[in-house]
C-alpha cells in the first residue's frame, strides 16, 4: 500500500469577537476625530538643539520651541527653550530672555539679541539667541556659518563652536503612526493562511 500526502493550501478565517471589532470601530472613530480636528488645533514646532565650543569647554543642549509662520524677518519666532549648558558654572537653561522687539534685535544694553531661527543658511543671525543658565546669560550667535557662544560666565566669553539642529516629530506624528500599525495589525490578524494535510491511500 502507498500513501501519497499532498499539501494543500487552505484558508481559516478569524473573525473578530462582538468586543473586538466594537474596540476596532472605536479606534477607527477615534482616529477620524483626531484626523479632522488636526488642522484647527495652535501649530507650534520642536526642534532639538546641540551647541558644543571647539574647545570642548561648553555645551548646550535641548529643545526650542518656535511659532509655525515665517516672521517678516524670514524665520521663525522662538517661543520657548529648555535644556541645559554643561561646563563650567553651567546649569539648566532657565529660559528664553524675552525680545520685546521681535523679530527685530533687541539691545538690551550687554546684549543684541532677536530670538529667531531660520529655515536655512545658519541657523542663527549675527544677534541670534539670548538664553539664561547657572546665573550667567548665553548669546548663540553666527556670523555666517561660524556659530559663537558668548556670556558673561567668567569662565569664558565668545568662544567659537557648531550648532546642530534637528526636528523634533510632534505627538500627532507619533499618533498617526501608531494608527496605522494598529490598522495593519488588524487587517493581518482577519486572516491567516496554512496548510492542510491530506492523505490519500
Amino acid at each position: 500500500m502507498i500513501t501519497q500526502v499532498w499539501y494543500v493550501p487552505c484558508r481559516t478565517n478569524i473573525r473578530m469577537s462582538d468586543e473586538g471589532m466594537k474596540m476596532y470601530r472605536k479606534l477607527m472613530w477615534a482616529a477620524a476625530a483626531v484626523l479632522a480636528l488636526a488642522p484647527f488645533e495652535v501649530q507650534a514646532t520642536t526642534l532639538a538643539f546641540r551647541s558644543e565650543t571647539q574647545n570642548a569647554q561648553f555645551t548646550a543642549t535641548g529643545a526650542l520651541t518656535i511659532s509655525d509662520a515665517l516672521d517678516s524677518a524670514g524665520g521663525y519666532d522662538v517661543t520657548g527653550i529648555g535644556g541645559t549648558v554643561g561646563g563650567p558654572n553651567g546649569g539648566a537653561i532657565a529660559g528664553l530672555v524675552t525680545n520685546p522687539g521681535a523679530p527685530s534685535a533687541d539691545d538690551d544694553g550687554s546684549r543684541v539679541y532677536d530670538n529667531v531661527v531660520f529655515p536655512s543658511g545658519p541657523w542663527v543671525d549675527a544677534s541670534g539667541l539670548l538664553f539664561a543658565a547657572g546665573g550667567h546669560d548665553y548669546n548663540l550667535y553666527s556670523k555666517r556659518w561660524i556659530y559663537s557662544l558668548s556670556s558673561f560666565n567668567p569662565a569664558g566669553n565668545d568662544i567659537l563652536g557648531r550648532l546642530s539642529v534637528m526636528n523634533i516629530p510632534e505627538p500627532a506624528t507619533w499618533l498617526m503612526m501608531g494608527l496605522g500599525f494598529a490598522a495593519l495589525g488588524a487587517a493581518g490578524g482577519r486572516s491567516s493562511r496554512r496548510e492542510c494535510r491530506t492523505a490519500f491511500d
